[in-house]
């Protein structure tokens, strides 16, 4: 069996409004989302999502981030790495098991 699925359409939010700055860089490769905070100020802190859409549904992902002063930001963009890959993997295999059940 084998699935294949589009690119998905990969959606930041920053407490809960789309993110539109050039200071946050987002990528997507390989099934990995990453958000990329170069330099963190103490408004940067919040709630952030990451949602990514295809045809076979919608996964989504949240993370808090708190700066406590200047510092580049690892630690978010491992933990949204590690739980949208989770995310995904369950949707893309909740979408087969009920392919399959067809």
């Amino acid at each position: 069996m084998e699935c294949d699925t589009k690119t998905p359409k990969i959606e930041w939010f920053k407490d809960f409004l789309p993110i539109q700055t050039p200071d946050l860089q987002a990528t997507y490769h390989d099934g990995l989302c990453q958000l990329t905070i170069e330099e963190t100020f103490s408004e940067d802190s919040a709630k952030y999502l990451c949602r990514a859409t295809t045809d076979a549904g919608t996964a989504e992902t949240t993370a808090f981030l708190k700066v406590k002063g200047k510092s580049l930001v690892t630690l978010l963009q491992l933990i949204m790495m590690i739980m949208m890959t989770t995310m995904m993997m369950g949707a893309l295999t909740h979408k087969i098991n009920n392919t399959s059940q067809i």
